[in-house]
């Protein structure tokens, strides 16, 4: 036999659920391989077959490695107090099954015969129950069989359809591969759904268009209208081009970057109730951390000046506004309010400008805005978000203005006078990067902080 080639040797159990295998690999031609079956409780070994001929009848053997890929099958057979309920569902990805209380995962379950098992039928998104197959036409109509007896091993099938307010968006790229698409799938008619794509390596995308090849958009995520009727998508791509040469004549007096400026920020804990100079901490933290959480950065922590209750920290950072609040000890629980307001930090790269804060812990100062509060009860999902950024209180109060700013301070989104359950923002044509999410609710302001990823 050649050395140099291998082949391949596949193991199956036959019903699927019937036992484990082992000795499945690549293998010379001639190589003695053991191979082995072990049932799984409720079964027996009957034999290894190929193609079909019984080729041992002992759950373990050696087989001779002939020169050809070889599927060989191990054959078991279920007790009789044991039966087997496999559940299909069509079209695949339309819905999902429940037995018993628990997601059917696509391997067959082994129940006592004559159980009675609580089935249900739960259709996807744009889609709806039609019947079942595999049972009595009487019964085949509702989505939950409750209490149907299994008498015997059997096949069900879950059979969806489209919900009649819905209608297939196909999503393809060209070349394809050149792209990964995000939405597609049932869209409801005569509403906007979210629409992506991230180019992949070498490739930048060029634009989305229709089946008769209209441009119907030059941004990779961005909100479709969905017509009544079944659309196909097309995500365009080129090959990215060679870095251009270097500008042979660059200017030779550029606009400089900003440089970083000695900020200094202390704080007087003097009305500060119950703190202990001996054994509590002082944090703070804002826009300039990234709203980390007191404790997680170690220049949060601020430092005992020669006078015992004075703290101080100073930091280098760019000219611009920052937003920050101070803490005792680490976490968000020592906040010195709960909620609103919270400080501003104006940093000036005037030459005048001394950039140095003075705080008195848990005192309302001129330095104070009404910002939001750095916790937040509501659920934010997708985080990080490409297209929709979903906003749902968990704690049912209702939504009345929504702002989305930079980290820079500058509002990028705006909606204000809702009195919403829930609110979504679409995110698809902001620019890559983190940003604060404010809402507002009948107990004031919270930020939440947000990424969006986007090319």
């Amino acid at each position: 036999p050649d050395p140099d080639l291998t082949y391949q040797l596949t193991l199956t159990a036959n019903p699927a659920g019937g036992g484990t295998l082992y000795g499945a690999g690549t293998y010379e031609e001639g190589a003695e391989v053991e191979v082995g079956a072990t049932p799984n409780p409720a079964f027996v070994f009957l034999n290894w077959t190929h193609n079909g001929t019984v080729v041992s009848e002992e759950p373990t053997f050696d087989f001779s490695m002939i020169a050809e890929d070889v599927k060989l099958v191990a054959n078991f057979e279920a007790t009789e107090e044991t039966v087997f309920l496999t559940i299909v569902i069509k079209p695949a990805g339309s819905g999902t099954v429940i037995v018993d209380g628990v997601q059917y995962a696509g391997v067959p379950i082994q129940l006592q015969t004559n159980a009675q098992v609580y089935i249900e039928a739960l259709p996807g998104y744009g889609y709806v129950f039609e019947k079942w197959s595999g049972i009595d036409w009487s019964t085949s109509q509702s989505p939950i069989l409750d209490g149907y007896p299994v008498s015997s091993s059997m096949t069900l099938t879950a059979n969806f359809k489209l919900d009649p307010n819905f209608q297939i968006l196909s999503l393809k790229t060209n070349p394809a591969g050149a792209g990964i698409t995000e939405g597609g799938g049932p869209a409801r008619m005569e509403e906007e759904t979210s629409v992506g794509v991230t180019p992949v390596e070498p490739y930048e995308f060029l634009n989305w268009t229709d089946e008769a090849g209209n441009i119907v958009s030059d941004y990779p995520f961005f909100d479709y209208p969905m017509p009544s009727r079944a659309v196909t998508l097309t995500a365009n791509f080129k090959l990215k081009d060679p870095d251009p040469d270097p500008d042979p004549d660059p200017d030779p007096d550029p606009d400089p970057e900003p440089e970083p400026l000695e900020v200094t920020f202390t704080v007087s804990m003097t009305k500060a109730n119950g703190f202990s100079p001996m054994q509590d901490r002082v944090f703070f933290t804002g826009s300039m951390f990234d709203y980390a959480i007191p404790g997680e950065n170690p220049k949060q922590l601020l430092e005992q000046t020669s006078d015992p209750m004075v703290f101080s920290r100073t930091l280098d950072l760019l000219p611009g506004r920052y937003y920050f609040k101070f803490y005792l000890n680490e976490g968000l629980s020592g906040a010195e309010w709960p909620s609103s307001p919270i400080r501003i930090a104006d940093v000036s790269s005037d030459p005048d400008a001394k950039n140095v804060f003075h705080s008195i812990f848990g005192e309302h100062e001129l330095t104070v805005s009404t910002g939001p509060m750095l916790s937040s009860p509501a659920l934010v999902y997708p985080n990080p978000a490409r297209t929709t950024l979903h906003i749902a209180p968990e704690d049912g109060q209702p939504i009345f203005e929504v702002r989305l700013l930079n980290l820079q301070g500058q509002e990028v989104y705006q909606a204000k006078n809702l009195d919403a359950s829930r609110y979504q923002i679409h995110v698809g044509n902001f620019k890559t990067g983190l940003y604060l999410l404010q809402v507002l609710n009948p107990m004031g302001w919270y930020v939440v902080r947000v990424q969006v990823i986007n090319k």
